[in-house]
């Protein structure tokens, strides 16, 4: 996988989110967007950080252990971005 140079926070958004859902389906409803579209973010995401990031197993998708490690540190980053935004507002 070619590694691409930059990810959006949107598209990292949406990796927490199927951390939490294990199913592009439910977080391409979640992101209101196509299932197409779900699918080119996951590719995008596994270019960025050049691992598959999930499997399947079954119906559901499993994380790998880097998209384990990565949704540890994305956690608190993400979050941070988001007071930052809050906190940007109230001024």
């Amino acid at each position: 996988m070619q590694k691409s140079t930059s990810i959006d926070t949107y598209a990292l958004e949406f990796l927490l989110s199927l951390m939490e859902t294990r199913s592009l389906a439910a977080s391409a409803d979640d992101f209101a967007v196509s299932s197409a579209t779900a699918q080119r973010m996951l590719q995008k995401l596994r270019s960025h950080f050049s691992d598959p990031l999930f499997t399947r197993e079954g119906f559901a998708m499993r994380p790998t252990a880097k998209a384990e490690r990565i949704a540890v540190k994305l956690r608190p980053l993400l979050a941070g971005l988001r007071r930052l935004g809050r906190d940007a507002d109230e001024d």
